[in-house]
């Protein structure tokens, strides 16, 4: 009897925090939507000071863990174009201890950060980190934007062609300016020319 009793009031326990949990939980994923539309709001509005006030708030720091407040922080500082706070938000990614999703989500981001930037010496860096990583699903993509941007190689062309020709029409303007890039390398001029025609056609929705 009485263990039944003790069955019965830690069943009662259990489920009685997991509901708890539960609540607790739902009401944390509210605050964070509600929290992450705000963010959204001041930097669409330019309200710099205001966002940043919001990420270092104790409210944001209670329902977002930390990776994810210097990830958010992150592309805050991008959306600013400040590029002292970027390379300060990246160093401190490269010094903490990181998942391997999270450590490949954030090698991508400063590499195509840093390509956009022209600079070679940090897009070599994470370009290595990506390379040598064993889970990071976009090496492919990776491999021919450095052969393209940074090598000025042209390996990449006729597989780029092939591969453009099946796309839908909606799809195709993300190749056709990597194809561009190719023949602007091979300075034949006519040919970048046209892919980025194409392209530029395809990015406004025209056929």
């Amino acid at each position: 009897m009485f263990d039944n009793f003790q069955s019965d009031i830690l069943f009662l326990l259990i489920t009685g925090s997991f509901v708890v949990w539960l609540i607790i939980a739902g009401t944390a994923k509210i605050i964070q939507n509600k929290k992450l539309n705000e963010m959204v709001a001041l930097l669409n509005e330019k309200n710099f000071d205001e966002f940043d006030r919001l990420m270092d708030s104790r409210l944001v720091k209670l329902v977002f863990d930390p990776f994810n407040v210097d990830y958010i922080k992150l592309n805050g500082c991008i959306y600013k174009q400040d590029k002292k706070a970027i390379d300060n938000a990246f160093s401190r990614f490269d010094q903490v201890k990181l998942t391997a999703l999270q450590r490949d989500d954030i090698d991508l981001k400063a590499f195509n950060y840093y390509l956009s930037e022209g600079n070679v010496a940090k897009v070599h860096k994470y370009y290595k980190n990506i390379k040598d990583s064993s889970s990071n699903k976009m090496k492919k993509e990776v491999h021919r934007l450095y052969d393209i941007y940074v090598e000025k190689g042209s390996k990449y062309l006729d597989e780029l062609i092939e591969e453009t020709a099946a796309l839908d029409e909606r799809y195709k303007s993300s190749n056709e300016l990597l194809i561009s890039a190719i023949y602007g390398n091979l300075k034949n001029t006519e040919k970048e020319r046209e892919y980025r025609e194409l392209a530029e056609r395809h990015l406004s929705g025209n056929p």
